[in-house]
């Protein structure tokens, strides 16, 4: 078996690494949710592409606190966007570099194992950052042979929206497929989780890890 790793987003895009267990790397969209954690079986700690660690997570204001939202509209994404979107901070992700810069960050991608389940961290800034969220794979890493996954445990919210839930850190549980063989990411063994919010208009939202 190959294991995965997870590269870095919003909405929210997972790159996981082939040979098994797997890694993973995640990240965000626009400026309403980002995914700040995801942790492996190897005890590293990812995030999604695109996210800022050192932006503070109590707050619902366009500056500072949406700034490393992803923002993922199918509309740009077909004019040649990024699937894993842009931030307000950074502009379009651009996924290779991202990965590369998260992966000299912690060492190693979080490792997950194929055919079992994978936590996120998705911070909720506002009420358009809710649930619920839908997720995919691309074993590639490069965005463009995304796969629906299970979402195990989902961010409540209805059609995206839940001002009740804002400012939230949520655990969102995915279920990585079986049989899985990344060849993305720097060694080619990389795949990318995506996951994204129904919210239309502003966003999507969500990331990429």
């Amino acid at each position: 078996m190959h294991s995965l790793s997870l590269s870095l987003v919003s909405i929210a895009t997972l790159a996981l690494l082939s040979a098994a267990p797997a890694n993973l790397v995640i990240q965000t969209a626009d400026a309403h949710a980002a995914i700040i954690g995801a942790r492996g079986l190897n005890n590293i700690q990812g995030r999604a592409l695109g996210v800022d660690p050192n932006l503070p997570r109590n707050g619902e204001t366009v500056v500072p606190f949406q700034q490393d939202s992803a923002i993922m509209k199918d509309n740009e994404i077909a004019a040649g966007g990024s699937p894993c979107g842009r931030t307000l901070q950074r502009g379009n992700i651009a996924i290779e570099p991202a990965m590369n810069a998260l992966l000299q960050e912690f060492g190693a991608f979080p490792l997950v194992a194929p055919g079992q389940p994978m936590t996120l961290v998705l911070h909720q800034v506002n009420a358009d950052g809710a649930g619920p969220y839908t997720c995919q794979i691309s074993a590639s890493a490069s965005g463009r042979d995304f796969v629906n996954i299970p979402v195990l445990t989902n961010v409540p919210g209805v059609n995206g929206i839940s001002a009740a839930t804002g400012k939230t850190a949520h655990n969102m549980v995915v279920q990585i497929p079986e049989g899985v063989q990344c060849t993305g990411g720097p060694n080619k063994n990389a795949c990318l989780l995506r996951c994204r919010n129904p919210v239309v208009g502003a966003g999507t939202f969500g990331g990429c890890v």
